[in-house]
C-alpha cells in the first residue's frame, strides 16, 4: 500500500479590519505571523507521526516476513488489508 502524502491546509484568518484604530497593521502582521508559526508547528507534528507510522509498519512487515513457518492468515494479518488504518 502506498503512503499518501498528508498536506495540512493553512488557516486563513480572513479579512482583518482596522475599525479599532491604533497601529492595526502591526497587530495584523503579528497575528498572521503567529498563525504561520502554529501551522509550521502542527505540520511538523503530523510529519513526525507519519514517519513513526512508516517505521512501525516496516517493523511489522519485517516481523511478518521473517517468521519462519508461521501460517499467514489474511484475516489476522494486520498488513494484509488494503484499507488505510488510523
Amino acid at each position: 500500500m502506498a503512503e499518501r502524502e498528508t498536506v495540512l491546509d493553512a488557516f486563513d484568518a480572513g479579512l482583518l479590519n482596522d475599525f479599532g484604530g491604533g497601529d492595526v497593521g502591526w497587530w495584523q502582521d503579528y497575528i498572521r505571523s503567529l498563525l504561520g508559526q502554529a501551522h509550521d508547528h502542527y505540520a511538523q507534528q503530523a510529519a513526525a507521526l507519519l514517519a513513526e507510522r512508516r517505521e512501525l509498519r516496516t517493523a511489522l512487515e519485517n516481523i511478518r516476513d521473517n517468521s519462519n513457518g508461521w501460517q499467514r492468515d489474511a484475516a489476522h494479518d494486520p498488513l494484509s488489508t488494503t484499507e488505510e488504518k488510523p
